[in-house]
């Protein structure tokens, strides 16, 4: 309910949270609201390579929420490719 609110409140086109397991390291989707079938495709394991890969890397590592505005555009995203 809360990435509802923010996506027909904030003017964002989807939003999600997550939740690291800590037997695996793995970041969990907890919650979404909209399209977030691009995160099947991106590994969320923080700790697995260096920091500050994406978005979520950077959430976990640092115990913040970040927001991309354009995830086509973002530099964050420029790095995830790299």
């Amino acid at each position: 309910m809360v990435c509802r609110v923010i996506v027909e409140t904030g003017g964002l086109a989807m939003a999600w949270m997550g939740l690291v397991d800590p037997a695996t390291g793995r970041v969990l989707l907890a919650g979404s609201h909209c399209d977030t079938s691009y995160l099947e495709a991106v590994s969320l394991v923080p700790d697995a390579g260096p920091p500050d890969r994406g978005p979520a890397d950077v959430a976990v590592r640092t115990a913040t929420r970040v927001v991309v505005d354009d995830i086509g555009t973002s530099a964050r995203r420029a790095r995830m490719a790299t």
